[in-house]
């Protein structure tokens, strides 16, 4: 249906055209000097409209067709006067501006005296007074301001949700009383990133020497492979904290941190399966509280 719809309508504007050409003066002196029996291909043919062209290709057919009807138009001592095209007067102003040329010519004539000609100029705007000029800019003003009130939200509904919200959470309370965080949240995120990594550097390049700094046995390279896979989920780790916002990557930054230092220490001195801590295993008392610190002055 739709590919009928749009046929019929092709057809339609293309006899349109087809009918602008036919109302020459061209086509009726070609019509009358050469009857259709005895038409050459040299002659203009009338184009199909139901050909299969493009609008293009048409356009162009019909732009030809057209050009070579004039080669036929009449010559000018065959034309009557009737015929000939009259001069097509401009049309009347429309009253606001005849009225402003009044006006301005008025002017004028106060201006320049009664005895001098006056010059044609361009239609000028007449000038708004005082009051309405001061009102245009009261309007831009507060139109201006609205929009910057509606790109902020500033607006009552605006103020109201935040109200709500900060009476709801007792985060925001806390920080209302101490008046926000000490440490900016990206200090808490770049120290984490730092100590992690040197965990996750050393489980990926040296893990035999990770494990024997650490704990008081020998490395073997299933547990060399291990290390290496918690050094993989380590990086990975680090790059989720430092690609999602602020607010969302100290939340999980500070679970992590405080897992750590808790589960490290305990197992650790829980001697679990026998194997005692070595030397570097100390310096988990001091990073993870430093981090703990950090995290909870970012809060």
């Amino acid at each position: 249906m739709r590919s009928d719809t749009g046929t019929r309508t092709r057809v339609s504007s293309r006899r349109k055209e087809i009918t602008y050409g036919k109302n020459t003066l061209g086509y009726d002196r070609y019509t009358r000097l050469v009857p259709k029996e005895k038409r050459s291909r040299q002659d203009p043919r009338t184009p199909d409209v139901t050909g299969k062209y493009s609008k293009r290709q048409f356009d162009g057919i019909v732009k030809a067709w057209r050009r070579r009807l004039h080669e036929w138009d009449p010559p000018a001592d065959e034309l009557g006067p009737s015929v000939v095209p009259a001069q097509v007067a401009a049309p009347p102003p429309a009253p606001a501006v005849a009225a402003a040329r009044r006006r301005q010519r008025a002017g004028r004539s106060a201006r320049d005296g009664p005895g001098r000609r006056l010059r044609p100029g361009p239609l000028r705007r007449p000038r708004a007074g005082r009051r309405e000029r001061r009102g245009r800019r009261g309007r831009r003003g507060a139109g201006a301001g609205r929009r910057a009130d509606a790109g902020r939200g500033s607006g009552p509904r605006a103020r109201a949700r935040r109200a709500r919200t900060t009476d709801d959470d007792p985060r925001a309370k806390a920080l209302a009383v101490r008046g926000g965080g000490m440490v900016e949240p990206a200090t808490a995120i770049k120290a984490s990133t730092a100590i992690f990594g040197l965990y996750a550097a050393q489980m990926l390049l040296v893990p035999k020497f990770m494990i024997e700094q650490n704990f008081k046995t020998v490395a073997d390279p299933y547990t060399a492979f291990f290390a290496r896979v918690c050094g993989l989920f380590c990086a990975s780790y680090l790059y989720c904290i430092n690609t999602l916002d602020a607010s969302t990557a100290l939340t999980i930054s500070g679970v992590t941190t405080v897992l750590c230092s808790i589960l490290g220490p305990v197992l650790g001195e829980l001697r679990v399966d026998g194997i005692e801590p070595n030397t570097a295993h100390g310096a988990v008392y001091v990073l993870f509280p430093l981090l703990l610190g950090l995290h909870a002055l970012a809060l």
